[in-house]
């Protein structure tokens, strides 16, 4: 069986199998939890593995033979001709909450725990390669009570409390193709598959016992194709430097999928996924230290949720409102000597990103803002391949405005493997 054949019958193996675990959602366990995922599609995950999320999240400007990258499908040209390559991860965090309840602040604290992508990167012909692999996009993951407080309400039926639970994620399998001209300019387009399940339920209990407590089920299946393009262009300057230049767009697709509203097949609304615009810059010097610089822009505007109750999740006093997201990342990576046969650690990648995102919603008419720092580190096994292990300390919301303010700690751990599949025997 032919290098190529291999590789490709591999790779359909592993979305299938990958496909099937990420496909259980009904287990009850929840892979994402904040309050803030109850609108939209819910908590939008940074694309990318443990590699660069190391950096921030930095990527779309990155061209590195020894890793994956899913930030931009152009740059899987950048590899070894002959050589097959994995990427598998893990995710957890460990999130605390706080909230200000009249003079005091109310906290709680839950740690979840996740599969994070499943990729592989093959070459096709000459200066072009492909790579397959599915990963999360978005999870859903609540559980609160709101007590009613207008006093009318409460002077004809007593005290009302509603509970509001979502559980659930949305998933995208891709395959990307690329291809590079004139040694620098590399240019790829990948294919997406959006699928997954996001349960939604709202009930209401009367502590007056002549009034009939209520529970309402909402379930969204998602089955949606969309497209991602993306350009990154190397500069050589002088013998020891280069400068990449790097840009994405993903295509605001319109979702698929249906509703059940408590047992009763619904319709979906005209509901779109936001179009995002990705730039970035990178610096490198030798094999030895490398900036990056990204910035991502994305319309959510137009998507329809606030005219639909189920991605609207509103109530009176905490209106939702789709909005344009945005996000800044920086990373900086530096490796001692990659090459040193004597002193391991001089052989291990260090790295270091921040970053600051602007959510793509207002509660309240208020923005939700996150920022944070990554810490990481790549360990190499055996030619290229390697172990990395992140580490992420971030914030987002605030104490102001009645809202939610999140703390956490973010954990990613993924495993790189690298082969020859496609050399040819030499025979005297």
């Amino acid at each position: 069986m032919s290098g190529k054949v291999r590789s490709i019958l591999l790779a359909a193996g592993i979305l299938l199998g990958a496909a099937s675990l990420y496909a259980e959602d009904d287990t009850g366990a929840y892979t994402g939890f904040t309050p803030y995922s109850v609108f939209g599609f819910g908590d939008l995950y940074t694309m990318g593995s443990a590699y660069t999320a190391s950096m921030g999240g930095v990527g779309i400007a990155s061209r590195n033979n020894r890793f994956i990258n899913p930030m931009n499908p152009a740059s899987v040209t950048a590899r070894d001709s002959l050589s097959v390559m994995m990427d598998f991860s893990i995710t957890g965090c460990s999130k605390f909450y706080s909230q200000a309840s009249g003079s005091s602040v109310k906290r709680s604290v839950n740690n979840v725990f996740n599969i994070g992508d499943c990729i592989m990167s093959f070459p096709i012909y000459r200066s072009s390669a492909m790579m397959v692999g599915i990963m999360p996009y978005s999870s859903t993951g609540y559980n609160y009570v709101h007590a009613e407080t207008d006093p009318v309400t409460i002077a004809n039926v007593g005290n009302v409390d509603y509970n509001y639970y979502g559980q659930g994620g949305i998933y995208k399998i891709f395959a990307a193709a690329g291809v590079t001209f004139f040694k620098r300019l590399s240019l790829g387009v990948e294919g997406i598959y959006y699928f997954g399940n996001i349960l939604k339920s709202r009930s209401i209990s009367f502590t007056d016992p002549s009034y009939l407590s209520s529970t309402y089920l909402d379930r969204v299946n998602v089955n949606t194709f969309s497209a991602k393009f993306g350009m990154q262009y190397s500069q050589p300057v002088g013998d020891r430097m280069e400068l990449g230049f790097g840009a994405t767009y993903n295509l605001g697709s319109k979702l698929r999928g249906s509703i059940t509203n408590t047992g009763a097949e619904g319709t979906l609304g005209d509901i779109h996924f936001g179009n995002e615009l990705g730039l970035g810059v990178s610096f490198t010097y030798r094999d030895k230290l490398r900036f990056e610089f990204d910035f991502l822009n994305s319309d959510w505007r137009s998507s329809g949720f606030e005219e639909d109750p189920f991605f609207s999740a509103s109530r009176g006093d905490f209106p939702f409102k789709a909005d344009v997201g945005s996000s800044f990342r920086a990373g900086v990576e530096y490796i001692p000597d990659r090459r040193d046969a004597r002193y391991y650690l001089k052989t291990v990648a260090y790295r270091l990103g921040a970053f600051y995102n602007k959510e793509y919603f207002k509660v309240a008419g208020h923005n939700v803002d996150a920022k944070g720092i990554t810490l990481g580190a790549t360990f190499p096994i055996f030619n290229f391949n390697a172990v990395t292990v992140a580490v992420e300390l971030g914030e987002r919301g605030t104490l102001e405005n009645s809202l939610v303010q999140e703390r956490y700690i973010g954990f990613h751990f993924s495993a790189n493997l690298y082969d020859r599949w496609f050399h040819r025997m030499q025979y005297e």
